[in-house]
């Protein structure tokens, strides 16, 4: 190994072109790049040296110990080798590995099912251990000299504070799909560790599976000390969840990609040296580091008689296999080619004398002592019952998806359904449980492994919105009931177990209330919290128009806080971004070192009306979603969606008035109808509480118009709503 350095190993795909990235970024010097692709994708390789120049560049003190740390293991390593026989380590016995894959996801493809990690772990082993099937295809010049590593891949059974564990963690976080912060996945490693806890990297093999992995499919960095950093989970692998495994979200065609990284993992090189740009002639004069891998300029497409590297020698293997006519090893697991089967021997032991060193903590890892801290050196028994459910937010008439999160060793499963017209089952994840009636649901599961049992409850776990959503729906909302979040019109997903969104009497812009988001003090950073509306009619509207007031101050000048506003057209199923605010547009008041209350001149007005036809609909919904940077408090007031209804609505609509507006004593409402129609008029509370019954009864075309007394209503807005037939009406009343 010529180099020493650290490396970040990519593969996979982007959606641009390295050249392209580099013309981009040419002012910064960054320029030692190059495509590369392997067949049927595009893959940049520029993002290993940015990340190495990177963490240097601001750091010269970690690069002098990172490198020191590189020089210690490579002696260690030739030292190791060369006092064990050559082509093959006896070690006695399998290195067992305890892994932790962490899933970090915003509710979408990246929320992979325990059964594909399952199928990952598999996979592992099985290329590890040499029981792999396509092991027996190998190409005819390395039939005998693939490796069985003797490595063992466990999901760990234990937390670091011994509790109970599934090897597997969940963390929301819209960082799945950005990966910013010091270094591509810095920001999600710690998303991670702050919502799960610590797990070192000297205890567990932390896999990060992701929406966004900076362009590349994966990677991870080499074993390294470094001060500490290298025995932390931010010495982990980062890998995209299209990666994981051979089947949900992944494919047989992908899924090697972790074999891979592991492979780096554990200090292996790719075959034509340390960096990730294959086709270069000089990676001939660069060796791996390892005797058996013929050398070469690297592979990306499955080409078995490739000879990149034609000034090889015969017998460069050593004199225990003379080979006339030396051709790259394209079939093995740190190549590109899309084609992997093997590990050679002397790659197997290479990763041994990494298990071996205690540069880099992998000494530890495989520890008797850490066997038993992280539960492998006994039989799993049952602990937990625990699962999840794939939409706990559904519309009537649809149905929710559970899926069995317990462990271990568990054999039987009794789950009980209150409000669902199937209201239990004995499948392990059961699939299509419909519910009929609005409301919130709890959900049950009990589990036994045959003799044990555990059971755990978890309630109002399902919420059940009405198909069709109210036909004025939360169109004037000044929160000023006081009604605590959530409620009958107001729902708030908190999955960091921050601060979340609450009625506040602090702050309004009108009346005594808002909503907010205590983002002060916040020990979450990169969180998201959301603000969400129930199921609204919206289908005799031609436009729709959302707006609202809002009131935000940083803490400091560099944080970089969003509000995005989206719609859902699916009862919320799937979500639009309509609008977006972020970083010093979102300011609304200065930066301030205190908690953050507006006064009336520190808020601001924000409307969207882009919103397509195709969300025109009875289910329709308002998502309010603010990400933290560790900033301040964040104020919602006033939210009004409205918007152009259909031509014969409109009529209706023109002649519709409620004067005075704001009113004192009395108000009158005034309205023209086409044809006989019975017809209602009701006063309610912004959340939709009955406060009077004004009219109702058949009546004539025609006006008409009836006195609305508030002399005896509190302070506040009111809504009149009017019914006429099947159609309904809603305006806004204030009174003083």
């Amino acid at each position: 190994m010529k180099k020493l350095f650290i490396q970040l190993y990519t593969l996979g795909f982007v959606v641009s072109s390295c050249s392209a990235f580099a013309q981009q970024h040419a002012s910064s010097g960054h320029l030692d790049c190059k495509e590369g692709h392997r067949e049927g994708e595009h893959i940049n390789y520029c993002g290993s040296l940015q990340y190495k120049q990177k963490l240097f560049r601001l750091n010269p003190a970690f690069e002098q110990q990172y490198k020191a740390d590189r020089a210690k293991l490579k002696t260690h390593t030739e030292q190791f080798i060369s006092n064990h026989p050559k082509q093959g380590i006896q070690r006695g016995s399998n290195y067992m590995i305890p892994v932790v894959f962490h899933v970090i996801h915003m509710n979408g493809s990246e929320n992979i099912s325990d059964e594909q990690i399952s199928d990952q772990m598999r996979i592992l082993n099985e290329d590890f251990n040499l029981l792999n099937a396509d092991a027996n295809h190998v190409q005819s010049t390395f039939q005998g000299l693939a490796a069985d590593a003797q490595i063992e891949f466990r999901l760990a059974r234990k937390k670091t504070d011994g509790t109970c564990f599934n090897g597997i963690t969940r963390t929301y976080s819209n960082t799945t799909h950005t990966g910013s912060g010091a270094g591509f996945g810095h920001a999600q490693i710690t998303a991670v560790r702050d919502a799960q806890g610590d797990y070192p990297g000297n205890e567990y093999m932390n896999v990060y599976i992701v929406a966004y992995a900076n362009g590349s499919a994966g990677y991870t960095l080499k074993p390294f000390n470094g001060g500490g950093l290298g025995l932390s989970m931010y010495n982990g692998i980062v890998i995209l969840n299209s990666y994981i495994g051979a089947t949900g979200s992944s494919s047989s065609y992908r899924s090697r990609a972790l074999t891979h990284e592991v492979g780096h993992w554990l200090n292996l090189d790719h075959p034509w040296g340390p960096d990730n740009n294959p086709g270069n002639a000089s990676g001939c004069n660069v060796d791996d580091g390892v005797a058996d891998t013929p050398n070469t300029i690297g592979n990306t497409s499955c080409t078995l008689s490739a000879n990149t590297c034609s000034n090889e020698t015969a017998g460069f293997w050593g004199s225990q296999n003379p080979i006339a006519d030396p051709v790259d090893n394209v079939e093995n697991y740190m190549e590109y080619a899309y084609c992997s089967k093997m590990f050679s021997q002397g790659q197997a032991d290479r990763m041994a004398a990494a298990l071996n060193a205690n540069t880099g903590g992998r000494d530890n890892l495989v520890s008797a002592s850490n066997m038993i801290h992280t539960g492998l050196d006994v039989s799993p028994a049952l602990c937990k019952a625990d699962f999840r459910a794939y939409n706990q937010v559904i519309c009537a008439g649809e149905t929710a998806r559970f899926e069995d999160l317990s462990y271990h060793a568990v054999t039987g499963w009794n789950w009980t359904f209150p409000g669902s017209i199937t209201p239990t089952s004995h499948l392990k994840n059961p699939e299509n449980i419909p519910y009929n009636i609005p409301g919130t649901y709890d959900v049950s599961l009990q589990v036994t492994d045959g003799v044990n049992a555990q059971s755990v409850t978890f309630q109002d776990y399902i919420t059940v919105l009405p198909v069709a959503g109210a036909p004025e729906g939360p169109r004037v909302e000044g929160f000023e009931s006081g009604t605590n979040l959530p409620n009958n019109k107001w729902l708030i997903e908190n999955t960091d177990m921050g601060p979340q969104w609450e009625v506040t009497n602090q702050a309004a812009y009108s009346g005594s209330y808002s909503v907010k988001l205590s983002n002060y003090g916040s020990i979450i950073t990169d969180g998201t919290d959301d603000l969400i509306s129930n199921t609204i009619d919206m289908r005799n509207f031609t436009s729709v128009i959302i707006s609202f007031r809002y009131a935000y101050a940083k803490r400091s000048s560099d944080n970089t806080e969003r509000l995005r506003i989206y719609v859902s057209n699916t009862c919320g199923d799937g979500w639009s971004l309509r609008k977006q605010i972020l970083g010093s547009d979102l300011e609304t008041a200065s930066t301030t070192s205190v908690p953050f209350t507006p006064n009336s001149d520190q808020w601001k007005y924000i409307m969207t009306d882009n919103i397509p036809s195709s969300y025109f609909v009875e289910n329709f919904r308002v998502r309010f979603s603010f990400e933290n940077d560790g900033g301040n408090n964040i104020y919602l007031d006033d939210i009004h969606i409205s918007g152009t209804v259909g031509t014969g609505e409109r009529e209706i609509m023109n002649a519709f008035n409620v004067f005075p507006n704001p009113a004192t004593d009395n108000a009158r409402i005034n309205f023209r109808i086409k044809a006989a129609e019975r017809v209602d008029i009701v006063l309610t509370d912004v959340v939709g509480k009955n406060v009077r019954t004004v009219a109702g009864g058949d009546l004539n075309a025609g006006e008409h118009n009836y006195p609305i007394p508030t002399s005896d209503l509190s302070s506040g807005i009111y809504v009149v709503r009017l019914q006429v037939g099947d159609r309904s009406y809603a305006k806004q009343l204030i009174v003083h």
